[in-house]
């Protein structure tokens, strides 16, 4: 890189607009780096303030947008599923797939450096840099370039899958191991023996068909034990309106199974680009016995391959166990944050470490002693109000 680079920041709607043919120059594979999703999530989201979006230029000509937002979030520290603390911070939030453009050490530098000056300002208490690939050169600034006092300290990585999908059906499988690919027909084909001629699997992508979507979906929904978590699937405010632009502009699927007329498990998402990434997924635990989760896997991922031009499958963040017989590759990603040179900040940073350490040691000991997932499950019921 050259000595002549700027940084030119984008902290209104207007600006934003001024940005737009720059911004569509990009590739981007998420729809969070999408200039309209972002607009309407600034817009729309309770909690947020402002756009803060960054345009790194090398000699007048555009080599990195990073897409980012100030709002006023609560920063939760958690002992299995139950919250013990939850301050309000102001944060500098950069979305999940919104660092685009050139990727390398002294673009990340550069781009570090002017989210530390933000922060000097006074713009954030913290910068929340959402799940950066570990390892990559903007992961590495993070956790290297800014004061001691400022730095993350106890980061938790998440393992992120993907499946490719270029090719039929028949291939996808092909490269999915025999126990995987038996097990999925003979599920298959156990529950349709199940309920001859009563089953139906409907892919929503229609904006005329949003109410309907969101009934069944909800439908489902209300019968699991996200819904008791509260995490998911959300038919109202602003997740509402993401599903309606996202339908609108040809984005949208949604996958929904029914037996007998009525609704019984669902499964959303979004292409954009080239990538289909996975959203909410649900079934109605009285269909539990007959796999329909895995049912609908297999479904969707039969319907996707018959689209041209789509490459990937994003099954997002977690090890799940069917992102391991269904994916083809993975990496791990983390949460970066970076506090600002303030008592506050230091003061926050600490007390979050201190909850998080804990939380991890207790994870440790519970999976040495091999009780790890059990322990889960009972924090998943009694978060749920399922008791023990």
């Amino acid at each position: 890189m050259t000595d002549r680079v700027a940084v030119r920041t984008a902290r209104s709607a207007e600006e934003l607009e001024g940005l737009r043919p720059v911004w569509s120059s990009f590739d981007a594979e998420v729809v969070n780096a999408d200039i309209d999703y972002h607009l309407m999530l600034v817009e729309r989201r309770p909690e947020a303030l402002r756009p803060h979006v960054l345009l790194v230029e090398e000699d007048g000509a555009p080599a990195a947008l990073v897409v980012g937002r100030v709002e006023d979030v609560r920063l939760p520290a958690k002992l299995g599923y139950t919250t013990l603390w939850r301050p309000r911070v102001r944060a500098l939030t950069v979305s999940y797939g919104g660092v685009l453009g050139r990727d390398d050490a002294r673009t990340a530098a550069v781009v570090l450096a002017e989210i530390l000056a933000a922060l000097r300002r006074g713009e954030a208490d913290v910068a929340r840099l959402r799940n950066l690939k570990v390892g990559s050169p903007l992961h590495r600034a993070a956790r290297t370039q800014p004061g001691l006092l400022s730095r993350d300290r106890l980061t938790i990585p998440s393992r992120h899958w993907r499946a490719r999908l270029t090719g039929s059906y028949d291939d996808y499988l092909a490269r999915r191991s025999g126990k995987t690919r038996s097990n999925l027909r003979r599920y298959g084909r156990k529950f349709e023996a199940a309920f001859p001629d009563a089953i139906e699997f409907r892919t929503f992508r229609d904006d005329a068909e949003l109410d309907r979507l969101l009934a069944d979906t909800g439908a489902v929904y209300d019968a699991t034990y996200q819904r008791a978590l509260g995490v998911g699937f959300s038919d109202s405010g602003i997740e509402r309106e993401v599903t309606n632009l996202t339908l609108a502009r040809g984005w949208f699927r949604g996958f929904v199974l029914y037996v007998e007329g009525k609704p019984c498990a669902f499964w959303h998402g979004i292409r954009y680009g080239r990538v289909f990434s996975t959203g909410p997924t649900g079934y109605d635990p009285a269909f539990g016995s007959h796999r329909v989760g895995t049912y609908v896997l297999g479904r969707m991922v039969e319907e996707l391959s018959r689209e041209e031009d789509l490459d990937w499958i994003d099954f997002g963040f977690g090890d799940a166990e069917y992102k391991q017989h269904f994916g083809d590759e993975s990496w791990e990603e983390e949460d970066v944050l970076v506090w600002a040179p303030r008592l506050r900040a230091a003061r926050l940073s600490l007390t979050r470490t201190a909850l998080l350490a804990a939380d991890r040691s207790a994870r440790a000991v519970l999976g040495r002693r091999g009780l790890l997932t059990r322990t889960r499950t009972l924090w998943r019921r009694r978060a749920a109000g399922g008791g023990s």
